[in-house]
């Protein structure tokens, strides 16, 4: 009896062991599971690719899907699927905000965000973020409900049709022409056989995104092995303080997202800088294009030797603010912005630095908030040489809340920004409220400078003020409605960028042959690489011998092309306006239509 019960347990416990082989039903059910896993790859492939590409890299996609089906249950298979999607909204925010796939460049701008401007770019999406948690909330209630555990597809089908299918596919990948894989990467230039193969398997969901992420903290590991290693050694000899007077107070302010195509300086109809445009002494450059459509990489090319061909070159090379204090400047950088990248650590080691981006997350964002800490530097430091820098917000998104109401004066603006961007996009047919609310954050910034202009005017000292911004801006323009920056092919909007220098009357008394100087390369071609030599000049430090970058130098020499740097580092050729040689101005009747 004993023995019988026993054999009857075992028995029992074997069957209970054995693996169960689908229905019908729920054959059925998978096949769902699997179409519905299929889609982010069918609309990569369906929105950014020609229909040979879109094929390979959905059966690229679906080799990938039924791989893991080979050796796990069912129900473990399409739970670690699952559990996949979350990284999902990476390469949602890509396609929705840039629509363009997902790059180092996106990666490295979600590395470096904040909350605030995380909040801010989501606000945009509710819609489509409350319909992504609900599905994958339904995906995985269907997945434990109807897929029961130890469910396996039958061994034949797995070793005899699917393995040898996955095999097969990859084998014929491997061998499509490199002609059918367009160059998104510059990284994955053709090379060897395989090269189709990876370029297919890397830009498929969701090692799309893994390899971003990966990609991300191999330039961040870089940087940071780079800046332990880096051991530069300034010679006393190499820096010089030439000026005919010991005063001297410079300020440099970085502009964030600002295009010249809309500032009424560079002949733009509305009166955006109806402050500016009073000025004296204000010498604006019209004709001037950033080193990259983003500001991790664009900021270092204002302060550094660095250019788009050698982005890192700051790393070999000295700071800006490294030679104004060998140089006998006392440097102060006050910022707005919330940047934490490694050469920016390194620039201002020798200021008096101060960040404003912190507190409550929640709250509005404006440059005003700069205005006492500047106008406190300019009266309470008794140094006489000064110089400060200070990195500014701007027209960074979102653009109502980059202005109070008191200069709101385009309307309609946007009402509500956090669905108005996806509402025009999606309908392709206006973007009056859009230019609107960006043409407002300009007047601001044109009451901000005049304030700083205000207050060094107010020091009667030898003085110089040098603004320009980090890049531009799209604003929802025809035939392509792009938003933002940092794309991958840079536009001219993105490009072309605001830049001028205004000098106090002491100034050009101490050297009255600049002001010649200046309105002669008003008018010529500039990059913003040009900024670290004009700046050097203007405070009479001597440290390099090149005066032909130099646009306060009689021997400046324009560029022979100007080359622009994307997010992900790919160098791109300067971006032409619709085939022109320069942005017209805004046609107030053809470019920004109405409803």
């Amino acid at each position: 009896m004993k023995l019988s019960i026993l054999s009857l347990g075992m028995k029992k416990k074997a069957t209970s062991n054995k693996q169960k082989l689908p229905t019908q039903r729920h054959y059925l059910i998978t096949v769902f599971f699997l179409l519905f896993l299929l889609l982010p790859n069918i609309a990569l492939a369906i929105q950014f690719y020609p229909l040979v590409q879109a094929l390979i890299l959905s059966g690229m996609a679906l080799a990938i899907l039924l791989l893991p089906s080979t050796f796990l249950p069912i129900r473990i298979w399409l739970l670690v699927e699952g559990i996949l999607l979350l990284l999902l909204p990476l390469d949602l925010a890509s396609w929705l905000s840039m629509r363009q796939p997902i790059t180092d460049g996106f990666m490295l701008s979600v590395w470096h965000t904040n909350q605030t401007e995380a909040i801010e770019q989501l606000r945009q999406y509710v819609l489509p973020i409350v319909a992504y948690i609900l599905l994958l909330v339904a995906y995985f209630i269907v997945l434990f409900k109807l897929v029961p555990n130890k469910l396996w597809l039958p061994r034949k089908l797995r070793f005899f049709v699917l393995l040898p299918s996955i095999l097969l596919l990859l084998v014929g990948i491997s061998f499509a022409p490199t002609a059918c894989m367009p160059q998104f990467d510059e990284e994955f230039t053709p090379r060897g056989r395989l090269y189709p193969i990876k370029w297919v398997f890397n830009h498929t969901y969701p090692f799309d995104v893994t390899r971003r992420i990966n990609a991300v903290r191999r330039q961040l590991r870089f940087l940071e092995k780079s800046a332990k290693e880096r051991g530069i050694v300034i010679q006393p000899e190499e820096v010089n303080f030439s000026g005919n007077s010991e005063d001297m107070l410079g300020l440099f302010v970085i502009g964030e997202t600002s295009r010249a195509c809309n500032w009424q300086l560079a002949g733009y109809q509305r009166e955006t800088t109806p402050r500016l445009a009073k000025r004296t002494n204000l010498y604006f450059f019209d004709d001037v294009f950033a080193g990259a459509n983003f500001t991790l990489l664009s900021v270092p090319q204002l302060i550094s030797e660095a250019t788009p061909q050698e982005l890192y070159k700051w790393n070999k090379s000295p700071m800006l603010t490294e030679i104004y204090a060998l140089s006998g400047y006392y440097l102060g950088w006050i910022s707005i912005q919330s940047l934490g990248d490694v050469w920016l650590d390194i620039a201002r080691r020798p200021c008096n630095y101060i960040s404003l981006h912190t507190g409550n997350w929640d709250r509005d964002l404006r440059d005003e908030e700069l205005l006492p800490r500047i106008r406190y530097f300019l009266e309470n430091t008794h140094y006489k040489r000064r110089f400060l820098v200070t990195h500014t917000i701007g027209g960074h998104f979102a653009y109502t809340k980059r202005y109070t109401p008191e200069y709101a004066h385009f309307k309609p603006e946007l009402e509500n920004e956090s669905t108005s961007f996806w509402d025009l996009r999606q309908s392709g047919k206006s973007n009056l409220n859009f230019v609107n609310s960006f043409d407002n954050t300009i007047v601001y910034t044109d009451m901000i400078l005049d304030s700083i202009i205000t207050y060094v005017e107010e020091q009667h000292k030898p003085a110089f003020i040098v603004y320009i911004a980090d890049h531009g801006e799209n604003l929802l323009e025809p035939p392509t409605f792009r938003a933002y920056h940092s794309y991958e092919t840079p536009s001219h909007y993105e490009a072309h960028v605001p830049f001028f220098i205004w000098l106090s009357d002491e100034y050009k008394t101490l050297y009255p042959s600049t002001d010649s100087i200046l309105k002669a390369h008003q008018h010529l071609p500039v990059q913003s690489t040009a900024t670290f030599y004009t700046l050097l000049e203007l405070a009479k430090i001597s440290y390099t011998s090149d005066s032909t970058k130099s646009l306060v130098s009689p021997y400046y020499r324009t560029p022979n092309e100007r080359p622009i740097s994307n997010p992900d580092g790919k160098l791109c050729s300067e971006p032409r306006y619709e085939g022109q040689t320069f942005c017209p101005v805004y046609n107030q009747k053809e470019q920004i239509k109405e409803n």
